[in-house]
C-alpha cells in the first residue's frame, strides 16, 4: 500500500505541474510541455505496474494462506488418523499385559509345585536311608528337611531319641513338617505320627 501511495502522489505531483490548455499561449515552452507529458505517462505506467505488483502479492498471500488451511487440514486428518489407531493399540496392550500377569501367576503357581516337589524328593531320599537304617537296626536316624527346606536343630539323632521326646518337642517337630496336630492326641500317638512320617520304627 505504502508503494501504490506514493505512485499516486507522484502522478499527482505531474498532474499539478501541467499548465491548463486554456491557458496555454505562444509563449509556452512545447518542449517542456511534451517532456511533462511523457513524465506524467512514465508515472502512470510505474503506478500501473505497482498496482499490478501489489495485486500479484495479494494474490500470493490468498494462495499461501490457502495451502496453510489445506496443511492444517491434513494434519488434523493424519492426527485423527493416529488417534484411531492408537485406541486399538491401546487396548491391545492392556490385553497382553493381562495375559502376561496371567502367565505370571500360572509360573508362580509351577515354581511353587516344583519346589514342593523338590522338597519331597530330598525327604524321600533321606527316608530311605532311615527305612535301609531300621532293617539293619541301626540306631543313626537322619532329618528331613522341613517345610522351608532347612534342617530342624532340634531333631534326634537316633530312634530312641525320638521316642523319647517330650510332647513340645514333639510338637515342634511336628510343625515344622506341617502335619497337623490332632486334639487330645497322646505322646505316643505323636511320636507315632513323627516316625511314620520320617520312616523309622515299626
Amino acid at each position: 500500500m505504502a508503494a501504490q501511495d506514493d505512485a499516486r502522489d507522484t502522478v499527482q505531483d505531474q498532474v499539478d505541474v501541467l499548465p491548463q490548455l486554456g491557458d496555454v499561449n505562444e509563449g509556452t515552452d512545447i518542449q517542456q510541455l511534451r517532456a511533462a507529458i511523457d513524465q506524467l505517462a512514465r508515472s502512470v505506467q510505474d503506478f500501473q505496474q505497482t498496482q499490478q505488483q501489489m495485486q500479484q502479492t495479494l494474490q500470493q498471500m490468498l494462495q499461501t494462506e490457502q495451502q496453510m488451511l489445506q496443511t492444517e487440514q491434513h494434519m488434523q486428518q493424519m492426527l485423527q488418523q493416529m488417534q484411531e489407531i492408537q485406541q486399538p493399540m491401546l487396548q491391545s496392550m492392556v490385553t497382553l499385559t493381562e495375559r502376561m500377569q496371567g502367565v505370571e501367576v500360572r509360573l508362580g503357581g509351577v515354581d511353587g509345585r516344583l519346589e514342593r516337589m523338590h522338597l519331597e524328593m530330598r525327604r524321600n531320599r533321606t527316608r530311605a536311608i532311615n527305612f535301609q537304617a531300621a532293617l539293619s537296626n541301626q540306631e543313626r536316624i537322619y532329618s528331613l528337611p522341613d517345610a522351608n527346606g532347612a534342617w530342624p536343630s532340634n531333631f534326634p539323632g537316633t530312634y530312641a531319641a525320638v521316642c523319647a521326646l517330650s510332647h513340645g518337642e514333639c510338637d515342634a517337630l511336628l510343625a515344622a513338617y506341617e502335619l497337623p496336630p490332632v486334639e487330645g492326641e497322646p505322646l505316643h500317638g505323636k511320636v507315632k505320627r513323627l516316625s511314620s512320617f520320617i520312616t523309622v520304627g515299626s
